[in-house]
């Protein structure tokens, strides 16, 4: 009994670990790229990608922590958001404004739960697969 709720804890940690290193992981990839090849960063389009690197981390939370997938993915989102606010503060400090800050959470948020939805479905499908 102890056993499976520290092994449930562990597996919990770890997808929302990964999930996190894999968005923001991904969106500083994402940056260092636009930033060499000379594409400026402050587009819609550069947010749309990092919107779905969020979510590719919010699918990779919810896949990996499978009883609370969803509260992972979220947490992802709410983390890289924080993590994207403190880098684009740190870069120029006169970026942030609350409308702006209100666009990051939400769409960040709705990406990793998007992510943790889509990983949500795979995982139920798997556990119907191997009980049927």
């Amino acid at each position: 009994m102890l056993i499976d709720w520290f092994d449930s804890i562990i597996e919990n940690w770890l997808g929302l670990l990964f999930g996190v290193i894999v968005g923001v992981g991904a969106q500083a990839a994402l940056a260092i790229f636009s930033i060499v090849i000379g594409l400026p960063t402050e587009t819609g389009a550069m947010f749309v990608a990092a919107e779905l690197c969020v979510g590719l981390g919010g699918f990779i939370a919810g896949l990996l922590a499978r009883r609370v997938g969803l509260v992972s993915s979220i947490t992802v989102g709410v983390i890289c958001a924080f993590v994207s606010l403190i880098a684009s503060v740190w870069v120029n400090p006169k970026s942030a404004s609350i409308m702006g800050v209100v666009v990051l959470f939400v769409g960040y948020g709705l990406m990793a739960t998007l992510g943790g939805s889509a990983a949500w479905l795979i995982n139920n499908r798997r556990g119907s697969s191997r009980d049927g």
